[in-house]
């Protein structure tokens, strides 16, 4: 049993970036247009307009609507998400 409990424990973050997971699924399953935030390695915050293909292995996929191409961000990077619909 005290095996099982130590393989569900959930750190203070994951929490947040499940509930981000399922947001972008949601937008994957209905093909909706979302605008993402991702805090980059030097601080800043840059926003991507995508429309979201998969999100798998703490990653999200997708076309970059305004030069694109696809593009593979981090979940852990993901700052903000909202609807461009």
């Amino acid at each position: 049993m005290e095996r099982l409990r130590l393989t569900t424990e959930r750190g203070d973050a994951e929490p947040e970036q499940e509930w981000m997971a399922r947001q972008i699924d949601m937008a994957v399953r209905g093909r909706t247009p979302i605008r993402i935030t991702v805090r980059m390695p030097d601080g800043s915050e840059r926003p991507f307009s995508i429309v979201p293909t998969s999100v798998a292995a703490g990653r999200v996929r997708g076309k970059d609507t305004a030069v694109d191409v696809e593009r593979t961000l981090p979940l852990s990077l993901v700052v903000g998400i909202e609807s461009d619909a």
